[in-house]
């Protein structure tokens, strides 16, 4: 990314969840060449890409692989859902010079509202000592981690 250039990415919040970001972090690892951009402003469809909304990190070191937090701020990002779009926007350095962005992570809590739906079981093979229970996987809109059963 050179400097006035933004690279841009998406997260889609599945439906019947929320994601919350207030507070969490977003990291950020670039490789800078010499001279490129070392100040970036992290804006969000959440705040409609406002600048005066706009988080801003300063990276330091040249040539070297750099990692940086951008925080979020503290109120307007919880309950987040749908596609929400983010925009890290490079500024400083000289403008033909160029940071290579090599991997991005959020921290966030993605919370699931939406129960799984309930597997029908069946019955086979029932003895005085042995039961065989089979049934279909639930659907859910975010995953099912696991199965309880109770006797």
């Amino acid at each position: 990314i050179r400097r006035g250039n933004y690279i841009f990415f998406t997260v889609s919040v599945p439906g019947g969840s929320v994601l919350n970001l207030n507070d969490q972090k977003i990291r950020i690892s670039v490789k800078n060449t010499d001279g490129g951009p070392n100040r970036f402003a992290l804006m969000t469809s959440v705040q409609g890409f406002s600048s005066s909304a706009a988080a801003v990190a300063t990276f330091t070191g040249s040539g070297t692989f750099i990692f940086g937090d951008v925080q979020f701020p503290s109120s307007g990002y919880n309950n987040l859902t749908g596609l929400l779009e983010f925009r890290i926007y490079a500024f400083n350095g000289q403008f033909f010079r160029r940071t290579n962005f090599y991997s991005i992570a959020i921290n966030g809590t993605l919370i699931d509202n939406q129960a799984p739906e309930v597997p029908v079981l069946t019955l086979d093979n029932k003895t005085q000592q042995t039961v065989a229970l089979t049934w279909a996987p639930a659907n859910d809109n975010v995953g099912i981690a696991s199965y309880e059963l109770f006797r």
